[in-house]
């Protein structure tokens, strides 16, 4: 384990200092989640999340669900180097795409970086232990300020345990309303049943859900365990106006300067 990794345990005030920008600062001409978006973060001194998904071959910086229009398979699916020949045809540079590795020496250390690991809840044991294990092996050497979040307390609880207990890990969660998922595990974040597998550093919470009995809970476990909650994804003045007075910071949209 690095010095870093020891000094930076359960340091969680840079997660409130700034706004974290969604996906590295893009536009028309810079997609999201792509190297140039991630070294104009790096640059200005901006904290980002970003997404991890993985595939055959790799760990890769890159959305979940996103489907290769050339053949309809999700990126999942296919290898980095199938990847990197999608972008290329597209007009897109090879070395735009990252993996976790490469992302990494990017950044450097420059500006804090939000890591969410995606993962199907539905995942076998193994496969989510495997997956943590390979995330872990490259975080474990990175000396930069990190912290981790994801809607799945069972992949969380994994990481926890392989990076020792000393990066700062969230929960993410939402109302899960209109979404075909098991109905324990809808329960489980409503009621935030989460909390007996694992108690989160950090919530990071969709902002349009938090009302009713999801804000009393968020306000019991900020009083009773200091547990502070960022608010995502922020996309407009009015999806601000609301964070703001609910939440400790915001995670807002790439894209847009509103």
């Amino acid at each position: 384990m690095t010095d870093k990794m020891v000094d930076n345990k359960k340091n969680t005030s840079w997660l409130f200092e700034k706004p974290i920008i969604h996906r590295g600062v893009y536009a028309a001409e810079v997609p999201e989640h792509v190297k140039d978006a991630f070294s104009y973060c790096a640059v200005h001194a901006l904290p980002m999340e970003v997404d991890l998904l993985e595939i055959e071959d790799e760990i890769i910086v890159w959305r979940n669900g996103a489907v290769h229009n050339e053949s309809g398979r999700k990126y999942s699916e296919l290898t980095f180097m199938e990847i990197k020949d999608y972008f290329k045809e597209n007009g897109i540079g090879t070395d735009q795409i990252l993996s976790l590795k490469e992302f990494l020496n990017l950044i450097d250390d420059r500006v804090p970086v939000l890591i969410e690991p995606k993962s199907n809840i539905l995942q076998e044991s193994a496969d989510l232990i495997n997956y943590a294990v390979r995330i872990a092996d490259v975080l474990d050497k990175y000396n930069g300020k990190f912290a981790i979040h994801s809607a799945n307390p069972f992949l969380l609880k994994t990481l926890s345990g392989l990076l020792e207990s000393k990066i700062p890990i969230g929960q993410i969660s939402w109302s899960f309303a209109n979404v075909e998922i098991p109905d324990w595990y809808r329960e489980l974040h409503q009621s935030f049943g989460f909390c007996d597998i694992h108690m989160p550093d950090f919530m990071s919470y969709r902002v349009i859900d938090i009302v009713g009995n999801a804000s009393d809970r968020l306000d019991f476990l900020r009083s009773e365990y200091d547990i502070k909650v960022l608010g995502w994804t922020v996309k407009n003045r009015e999806d601000e106006k609301i964070a703001r007075s609910r939440c400790d910071n915001i995670i807002i949209e790439g894209s847009t300067g509103y």
